[in-house]
């Protein structure tokens, strides 16, 4: 049906008449005259909605003839500019108006006018910058002419002139306007813009074009009229703004001009929609334009706001998206239509809603027979279409519900019910109840369980049972029964018969079964042999496109006895052959078809695939031979994700993202980020360059960046986001200075201060300061190859060192630093840290050497951090580098706790601890000893501790030490020697060993006394070793030759503490 200015219009057949009758609306005017003048609409209609067509203006095309006039004629001087007017005739659509000579002596001749100093302006009127005496002819005619855009054979000549050129003594005449482009402009983006400025003056004055603090877009400009007329081709919102026309620098004339845009699609129309009954729905009407376009909705052609109010339709973004909640079939079927428009325009779309409802019906068999064995899972199908969404019930055969009770029963989201480990009460009858408000069906499932050995029915198809013959005498078993394996890996089958000996055996084999057979009678035996492997390929159903979306459709795909986990849609263009990108990844795979929507770029060739994938990999790829060519566009977008960061000091990169089209490019528009700079900008030709640099640019200053996408039909009608980026960084030039210690907060951390630096001496991303560390020795001399570097944010002045070594000296500057450089370093300080408090002793060893004596052992703690200061009254304080203390008033039989630590200025360190038992009180074992005669006047003694198996010598005196060197003795003499072991007021004496001293002059082996210790305290070595022994006792201070010592040559305290624990052990 057609409507002419709202009303029902009657096509009658005559002069209108249908282009095909019963095959199309389209209608077609015999002899179009006024009246068929108006706005026509058509509408298209059937029992689900009513679809509605654009709205056409019809014109009746117009050209007036000129009013009749003789020739005039004009009397000018020479030198003198000159107007020539046009009273162009009406017309519809305006008239286009052209100039020519007329030879009055030819009346067939005739010539357009193309001379530098004349030029028809934007009125049709001719325009002589300065008349030549040339310009003047007694038989040459000036005529005005129109055509009309629409009726192409239509002429119309118009006012005639004739010039009368006055010679001038004046050769020179000055510059003034005689025609140019109104002052406001508005134009819609897309068309053409044309810019006119008309200048008299003698010599011919020339044009210089400029846009006012921008660039003109020398790929899209063009000059007519010798340089007088401006043309931007396909404007676009950047370019509006004010233009300026001058003339030799003396008059100037500014036009500013306003780019307005139309209505179009964002994403497209609309798209059609096929949902169920109480489901919700959502269409989309995303435009842009300038001004914003306004979205107003139809229902089956009648305005929405013409419905009663409905909860359920709401509307959103600006009206763009209408939805429709809980769908009802009688009410919300029909075509919905959008339409946005502005001053410019309007588009406008239909989509039609289809709400199917309809009762339950089932899309697999109704009544079925599902055979299993004993002890494997079976799945009961239960597939079925309905609209409103049914309710699905499993009923067992005594009409019980069945729950979800895992694991023996599941029901799936697709209403299977899945039985685990299936035993032979589970047989019977199933019943699957579904329903919604349209009606309710059954199916029904016999399920019928099998022992592994019971005989196969004949009449029943299905894997994964072995079938046995009944006969007692003949038995075959194929084994394993069923078998799991991957694909591409190794299987044995084993096949075992049974038979009465006198029968023989012959064997076949079959890919899906075993056949045996003898004289007498026939086995069959059967396995399921389960390759899991990859999914087979997606069969592709269609591939649907337009020029902005993609549907294909594909079917789902074998999985191979592994759960498909995904589909991934992937598509290949001619760009890029071969290289396959992912468009879309689908996860629900509990269907039997999918599709998917692919969004398209222009004027590509498209060609998709479907993987299906589980966890053995990816399959084969699902093609289909049809591909997708999208026409050519406009641009849509631009590239998105620009950034511009220099790489050297001296450079502008900028990188993008592809977009992709024919003849596909991207202007480059860039400039100063500073008041009074203009935009500079190029092409980059190649569509698949990601970036570009530009060089020769000041050092890290602030950019104004725009990426614009172009391609055969123009530029991207979307303005182009401005990015701002930096020309390339250089090193810092200014050290931090006053760098000074402000606090010392322990023996390991410090605070450092320093002042700050002018942001703009980092020529760069000021990203803070950077305070380097190095441990050095005595000597100045640096410890690591590598500093310790701390950093501290640019707006900070003050950092905290952590981790450093106490009683050490550090070398330590600050810098400044931006993203890629380095500053220089402050004047070096050097630093100095406190004292630390030790580490723990090592190896600490204590054992009791009687019943009134425990001997205490240790190294060294591995840091010592310090220096000994004080000494402590509660504790025995033994002088480093000592590492023994002997404690002589123990209890007998007593157990004992013995701590030790370090102690320096810094405080006390980590405490060891050990636990000893001193002995009963008994008389000392009787010592035993070694001699061993050292040269002519000393001898060597050594005794052991009880129940040692190792000697052990030293060459100290000192107890604990084992050993003596009895020296000074007589050369060629004899010597008896007695060990004497004591444990306070109880000793005893070993036997006595007897030595002879050699001549000095005779070489000897040293002579060494053994005795062993068992139960000794103490020992007294007689002759002379003894008055040793002694002077050790008293003399437990005094001063020892250290050896090994660290390197920072500390006198470090160690602490012994001997708690008694007796009372501990009482209790």
């Amino acid at each position: 049906m057609w409507f002419k200015n709202g009303k029902s219009f009657v096509v009658d057949g005559h002069r209108v008449i249908w282009q095909r009758a019963g095959q199309s609306g389209s209608i077609t005017f015999l002899h179009p005259q006024v009246d068929d003048q108006g706005y026509y609409q058509c509408s298209v209609s059937n029992i689900y909605g009513v679809a509605m067509s654009h709205i056409f203006e019809v014109k009746t095309g117009v050209l007036n003839y000129f009013d009749r006039r003789p020739v005039k004629d004009v009397i000018v001087e020479e030198g003198q500019p000159l107007t020539l007017e046009c009273n162009k005739p009406y017309g519809v659509p305006s008239p286009t108006i052209f100039w020519l000579y007329r030879d009055l002596k030819k009346s067939y001749a005739m010539d357009t006018i193309h001379r530098e100093h004349i030029t028809i302006d934007g009125d049709g009127n001719l325009q002589f910058s300065f008349v030549k005496s040339s310009d003047s002819d007694e038989y040459r005619i000036y005529q005005c002419a129109a055509t009309s855009p629409v009726l192409h054979d239509e002429y119309r000549a118009g006012d005639e002139f004739r010039l009368l050129v006055s010679p001038a003594e004046k050769k020179t005449a000055s510059i003034k306007k005689l025609w140019t482009s109104p002052t406001n402009i508005v134009l819609q983006a897309g068309n053409d813009l044309h810019l006119t400025c008309i200048f008299s003056g003698k010599p011919l004055p020339s044009i210089h074009w400029s846009k006012k603090d921008a660039q003109l877009p020398t790929n899209r400009i063009a000059h007519k009229n010798f340089g007088k007329t401006l043309i931007i081709k396909s404007v676009i919102s950047s370019d509006k703004g004010t233009y300026i026309c001058d003339a030799n620098g003396l008059v100037r004339h500014e036009m500013h001009v306003e780019i307005l845009n139309a209505p179009q699609w964002v994403d497209g129309p609309p798209a059609d929609l096929n949902v169920a009954e109480e489901s919700n729905a959502e269409l989309h009407c995303k435009v842009f334009g300038d001004p914003q376009p306004i979205v107003r909705w139809f229902i089956n052609g009648q305005p929405i706001t013409d419905f009663s109010e409905n909860s359920r339709r709401l509307l959103s973004s600006n009206g763009e998206i209408l939805k429709i909640v809980n769908l009802n079939h009688d009410v919300d079927t029909a075509v919905y239509q959008c339409n946005a428009s502005n001053p410019l325009g309007y588009i406008f779309a239909n989509a039609f809603i289809n709400v199917y409802a309809h009762a339950p019906r089932f899309t697999t068999e109704e009544d079925e027979i599902v055979p299993t064995i004993l002890g494997q899972d079976v799945d009961l199908d239960c597939s079925v279409e309905a609209a409103p969404k049914p309710e699905v019930k499993w009923m067992d055969n005594k009409e019980r519900e069945i729950k979800d009770s895992r694991p023996r029963f599941h029901i799936l989201s697709n209403h299977t019910l899945r039985i685990s480990a299936v035993t032979a009460k589970d047989a019977g009858l199933y019943f699957c109840h579904v329903n919604n408000k349209y009606g309710l069906n059954r199916a029904k499932r016999k399920l019928e369980v099998y022992s592994m050995f019971q005989r196969f029915p004949t009449f029943h198809k299905f894997k994964a049972i072995l079938s046995l013959i009944e006969a007692t005498q003949f038995l075959v078993e194929l084994k394993p029964a069923k078998a799991i394996i991957d694909a591409n890996s190794k299987f044995n089958l084993f096949c075992e018969a049974k038979a009465d000996d006198r029968l023989e055996i012959e064997y076949w084999w079959y890919r899906d079964q075993i056949l045996l057979n003898n004289a007498s009678d026939s086995a069959y035996s059967k396995m399921q042999l389960i390759v899991k492997d990859v999914p087979e390929s997606p069969k592709l159903l269609s591939i649907d496109c337009n020029e902005r979306r993609a549907l294909v459709r594909w079917a789902a795909a074998y999985d191979n006895h592994e759960p498909i986990t995904k589909y991934t849609v992937e598509y290949e263009t001619a760009f890029h052959k071969n290289v396959w990108i992912p468009a879309l990844t689908e996860e629900q795979t509990d269907q039997k078809t999918f599709e998917a929507v692919i969004n398209l770029s222009p004027w590509v060739n498209y060609t998709f695939r479907v993987i299906a994938s589980n966890k053995r990999g990816d399959g084969t790829p699902g093609y289909l031979k049809a591909t997708c060519q999208t026409p050519p566009s406009y641009p849509y977008t631009n590239p998105k994700n620009v950034s511009a960061a220099g790489t050297e000091k001296d450079n502008l990169p900028m990188s993008k993202e592809e977009c992709n089209g024919e003849r596909f490019r991207y202007l480059i528009r860039y400039r100063l980020d500073e008041p009074g700079t203009s935009w500079e900008e190029f092409e980059v030709e190649d569509p698949l360059q990601d970036h570009v640099v530009i060089r020769d640019q000041p050092t890290f200053r602030k950019y104004v960046v725009q990426v614009q996408a172009v391609n055969a039909i123009g530029r991207s009608l979307m303005t182009p986001e401005m990015y701002i980026g930096y020309s390339g960084q250089d090193i810092p030039v200014a050290a931090p200075e006053n760098v000074k210690v402000t606090e010392v907060i322990n023996s390991t951390s410090i605070v450092l201060e320093w002042d700050h630096v002018d942001p703009d001496s980092v020529r760069g991303h000021f990203y803070g300061y950077k305070i380097l560390c190095w441990l050095v020795n005595d000597a100045g001399k640096r410890v690591t190859d590598k500093p310790k570097v701390t950093l501290a944010p640019p707006t900070e002045r003050t950092a905290v060192l952590k981790d450093l070594q106490p009683m050490s000296t550090y070398q330590t500057a600050v810098l400044a630093y931006n993203s890629m450089h380095d500053g220089p370093t402050s004047s070096w300080i050097y630093i100095t840290t406190p004292e630390g408090t030790p580490s723990a002793v090592r190896n600490l060893h204590a054992k009791a050497l009687g019943a009134n004596t425990i001997l205490t052992s240790w190294d060294a703690p591995e840091t010592a951090r310090g220096t000994t200061e004080q000494e402590k009254e509660e504790e025995t304080w033994v002088p480093y580098p000592r590492s023994f203390y002997l404690y002589e008033t123990a209890k007998p039989a007593t157990r004992y706790e013995i701590s030790i630590w370090a102690e320096t200025g810094g405080g006390e360190g980590e405490k060891a601890y050990k636990i000893v038992n001193t002995w009963d009180v008994q008389d000392p074992a009787k010592p035993e000893m070694k001699i061993t005669l050292s040269d002519s006047n000393s001898a060597e003694v050594i005794w052991l501790p009880p129940r040692s198996n190792k000697w052990e010598i030293t060459d100290t005196v000192n107890v604990p030490q084992k050993q003596v060197i009895i020296r000074n003795l007589q050369p060629n003499a004899d010597y008896s020697v007695v060990l004497v072991a004591k444990d306070g007021d109880r000793f005893t004496e070993s036997e006595a060993q007897f030595f002879h001293t050699v001549n000095r002059t005779i070489l000897i082996p040293d002579m060494t006394v053994e005795q062993s210790l068992s139960g000794v305290a103490w020992f007294i070595a007689v002759v002379s070793a003894g008055g040793v022994l002694i002077a050790c006792l008293k003399e437990e201070r005094m001063p020892i030759e250290m050896k090994n010592a660290p390197l920072w040559n500390t006198n470090m305290a160690q602490v012994v503490r001997i708690s008694d624990l007796s009372s501990t052990m009482k209790s």
